[in-house]
């Protein structure tokens, strides 16, 4: 049981070191907006990061202290710079529990391998 738990942190740190993202500030993010370089951003559940999926494929991580005045901000600088709302960046919300429900998914392929 230990190997498997050991296996499964491993493998969160292999997952996460993929998905984990270099870190931005706004000043980043308003620039890669204005280059039309973000394809979506994506709030992570627990509200306080955004992982912002850029043209080329690869991911930035921004924190946000508050999920709602982020968004706020977000749409009001893209109105400010002349984005209509229908070319608005979308925003997505991972699920609740997407590290879990990946933990359940992977447990039995690390159990019995």
């Amino acid at each position: 049981l230990g190997v498997a738990i050991g296996s499964l942190v491993l493998i969160r740190k292999l997952f996460s070191s993929l998905f984990t993202p270099d870190t931005e500030t706004w000043d980043d993010l308003k620039r890669h907006i204005l280059e039309q370089r973000v394809q979506s951003i994506t709030i992570e559940d627990d509200g306080h990061a955004a992982k912002v999926k850029l043209s080329d494929g690869k991911y930035k991580t921004i924190e946000i202290p508050d999920e709602d005045r982020f968004i706020e901000k977000l749409e009001g600088f893209q109105s400010d710079n002349g984005i209509g709302v229908l070319e608005y960046i979308p925003i997505l919300h991972t699920p609740p529990g997407f590290m879990l429900s990946l933990f359940y998914t992977l447990l039995p392929f690390v159990l019995f391998s």
